[in-house]
């Protein structure tokens, strides 16, 4: 079993780090085009989707924000 040094293992969480910071940041921009689409869910299909698709976006934006928060 190769030993892992501390060097190469805080090198490896640095990466992990970045790779969430990226992941969080897309997701955000994603709620924000979701939240823009919802007027046009609830005129498509009524408006309890319109509403749905309003509050998911909302969630996911808020969830997002936090893990971009949490690995920067």
């Amino acid at each position: 079993m190769a030993r892992i040094g501390m060097k190469q293992l805080r090198r490896y969480g640095m990466g992990v780090k970045q790779g969430v910071h990226s992941v969080s940041k897309f997701g955000v921009k994603l709620s924000h085009s979701a939240a823009g689409l919802a007027p046009l869910a609830g005129l498509a299909l009524g408006p309890e989707a319109g509403v749905a698709v309003a509050e998911a976006a909302g969630v996911g934006g808020m969830a997002a924000s936090a893990l971009e928060r949490a690995s920067r």
